[in-house]
């Protein structure tokens, strides 16, 4: 699969549950930022950039229940920020809105930030109220085509500020 994502000539692209190898980490066209999450360096997210945009790793606050990686990518015109999130499927609601509170009040003054990740929270299920209500309340809009899954689900969220 990781070769088919190469094959679309993306200017950037993310990836959630990575599992780490050197095949993934030496991209030619691409530069990475990798954060990896496990005791064992073998899983993590991480952010694949084309080599001429530039970027940079930015630091997000840690939190107990969520995978972070921030990144701040610079075009000519802007530069945009990145907040890539994973939530594991065994963890509460509760706690991703906790955790994601606290990221939230922390970039809450950065402008032309994008939040983006598995959730594992249905998007199109009433269940994803409360985090719809929450990414509101700091000026944040869902924003997705429609279903990630299989099952007809959406647990891929992409978060825009309202002002872009």
């Amino acid at each position: 699969m990781f070769k088919q994502i190469l094959s679309h000539n993306l200017q950037m692209f993310v990836l959630q549950k990575l599992i780490y190898t050197k095949t993934r980490q030496n991209c030619i066209h691409y530069q990475h930022i990798i954060k990896l999450q496990d005791r064992n360096n073998s899983h993590g997210l991480a952010c694949y950039i084309k080599r001429n945009m530039q970027c940079r790793e930015i630091p997000v606050p840690d939190v107990t229940s969520l995978e972070t990686l921030g990144v701040e990518l610079n075009i000519p015109s802007s530069t945009f920020t990145f907040i890539v999130i994973y939530k594991p499927p065994k963890v509460a609601i509760a706690d991703l809105l906790r955790d994601l509170q606290i990221i939230m009040k922390a970039i809450d003054n950065v402008q032309k930030t994008i939040i983006l990740g598995d959730f594992n929270v249905d998007a199109l299920a009433p269940e994803s109220q409360p985090l719809k209500h929450l990414m509101q309340q700091f000026t944040f809009k869902f924003n997705h085509p429609g279903t990630t899954h299989n099952h007809g689900s959406c647990l891929d969220h992409v978060y825009l500020p309202k002002d872009i």
